[in-house]
């Protein structure tokens, strides 16, 4: 006589266990607990917990058990056989919702890995794309210049002949290509100088310029909003708490840096630099005129020094006695300058949408070319991404290891006026069209706007709590992270605003108050009454 067929080796596909009922399905096999099944089916609509497949009670095959299971009698739910059955009941319901829980997990994995793989995909074909353009636009460039071969050879032997002649008479240690005293510009120059071009940093200032970057971003991971920072509910009553006079009436204060201990640097259109004092609002010492050609653009202090540009030139300063400790001329029109987190090397963005990286000492570290036309620039804090503030109104994102863009952001319209980088390095700001955007620059995403009429001044504090802006509306603070809004808006008179190009803006100690250049000569001080 055969020996009954034992049911220990089945287990229920949901559970794990033993089944009391064990039935298979006729559809795919799995041996499931009737109860654990039945249950499954009403919560899915009908479908197998395994395939996903239709699957009725129908298509439930009992198995037959040999021998008789004779179940205990439950006098009472308090009785120990009602507890353990009601333990039997929690454990089927926990085994059934985790079964629920792996079934979802699995698919979200599935699904994020195929996100995952196209976001990837679509960013190299974005990269080639911009890249196939880019050479376009050099080719086109380059078939625009070349017309007529044998005239063209003519005039480039003699402008060539004559660059060479002169630039051999002038000084060997310096840069700039120079013809009976005067720079050089525009195409002369350039020729003169393309050998000698290159389109990447050099190895050994490459490994500076690494090393400076980890160094900072360990630190900013540590540093923390200190207790003495002003907060949104404190800045909600901002007014004029001072001003002072730096320039005449038809003057505009252009730019505006912060320094250290309350102080900070300044330049106007008529090309004088001073600095002034945020705790008393006044002029420290005398104010030099730094900049003859077109005033002063922008100014920045690299913590050491002070770098200005005007419309061609860019020299640096000795930030307490104004003592020009160098400087060079460029072949172009200055819109923007911004210092490297390594001191060692000066970021200058022209007009006609070429940047160029110059040592201190002005010899060109590398350059390339970008958009149509630029209007303002800036270096990310961790030093290994830079922007460029187009023209159009896009906004190019630069890596500084491999000097190509690796991203554009925003729609064609008017001039980007203005970019600020935030301490840490996550967002950026721009101004344009009567607006300011915040950028996360990790999601290449407008995280907010905030509406400004003719803006024409940026800035962001020294943690990236807070943002202002000052354009034809006035005086604008707005909170600088995810929830972009406006705080405060303080009206300024209309011969306040206006002037040609930027107006300068920067923010005090702890964004204790907020600076602003005026068009009429005056920088102007905002603060919520207590410096």
């Amino acid at each position: 006589m055969a020996a009954p067929q034992s049911s220990s080796g089945m287990f229920c596909s949901i559970s794990g266990i033993v089944p009391d009922v064990p039935v298979v399905s006729a559809k795919s096999g799995h041996i499931f607990e009737r109860r654990l099944i039945e249950q499954a089916l009403e919560a899915s609509d009908g479908r197998c917990p395994e395939t996903g497949e239709p699957l009725s009670t129908s298509d439930l095959i009992e198995i037959k058990k040999s021998g008789t299971v004779v179940e205990p009698l439950v006098p009472a739910e308090v009785s120990v056989p009602g507890v353990l059955r009601h333990l039997q009941k929690e454990w089927d319901t926990t085994m059934l919702e985790l079964h629920q829980v792996k079934t979802e997990l699995n698919e979200t994995r599935k699904e994020l890995a195929n996100a995952l793989y196209k976001y990837e995909t679509a960013e190299r074909v974005i990269a080639k794309m911009n890249q196939d353009m880019k050479e376009s636009a050099t080719a086109r460039a380059s078939d625009e210049v070349q017309t007529d071969e044998t005239n063209g050879a003519r005039v480039e032997a003699a402008a060539a002949g004559e660059v060479k002649k002169d630039a051999t008479q002038d000084s060997k240690t310096s840069d700039r290509v120079m013809v009976k005293d005067k720079v050089v510009t525009g195409r002369d120059a350039t020729a003169d100088v393309s050998s000698s071009t290159r389109t990447e940093f050099p190895e050994e200032l490459l490994k500076k310029v690494k090393a400076r970057s980890a160094e900072l971003q360990k630190k900013r991971k540590e540093r923390k909003v200190p207790a003495s920072h002003a907060r949104a509910d404190t800045l909600k009553s901002l007014s004029e708490t001072g001003q002072v006079a730096v320039d005449g009436s038809e003057a505009t204060v252009t730019s505006l840096a912060r320094g250290a201990d309350g102080l900070m640097y300044g330049g106007t259109s008529s090309g004088k630099l001073m600095t002034l004092d945020t705790r008393g609002m006044g002029v420290v010492g005398k104010a030099v005129v730094g900049h003859t050609d077109g005033g002063v653009k922008r100014v920045r202090w690299d913590g050491e020094r002070v770098v200005s540009c005007g419309a061609g030139s860019v020299k640096i300063w000795d930030g307490q006695t104004w003592e020009q400790l160098g400087g060079w001329e460029e072949t172009g029109e200055v819109v923007d300058v911004d210092v490297h987190p390594t001191k060692e090397v000066v970021f200058v963005v022209l007009a006609e949408g070429k940047w160029v990286w110059r040592e201190l000492g002005g010899r060109v570290v590398c350059e390339g070319q970008g958009g149509e036309g630029y209007g303002s620039g800036v270096v990310h804090p961790d030093g290994m991404v830079f922007a460029t503030g187009r023209t159009d109104g896009v906004v190019e994102m630069w890596d500084l290891r491999t000097m190509k863009c690796v991203a554009e952001l925003g729609e064609r319209g008017g001039r980007v006026v203005s970019l600020e980088m935030s301490e840490k390095g996550y967002y950026m700001a721009s101004c344009r069209d009567g607006r300011v955007s915040l950028w996360d620059l990790r999601k290449q995403t407008v995280s907010g706007e905030v509406g400004m009429e003719g803006v024409v001044g940026l800035a962001l504090d020294g943690v990236g709590e807070f943002g202002g802006a000052v354009g034809a509306g006035g005086v604008a603070v707005f909170m600088g992270k995810k929830k972009t809004k406006t705080v405060v808006k303080v009206p300024m008179h209309k011969w306040q605003v206006g002037g040609a190009g930027r107006q300068g803006c920067a923010w005090g100690d702890d964004a204790g108050c907020i600076v602003v250049g005026g068009a009429d000569g005056t920088v102007r001080q905002y603060g919520a009454g207590v410096q």
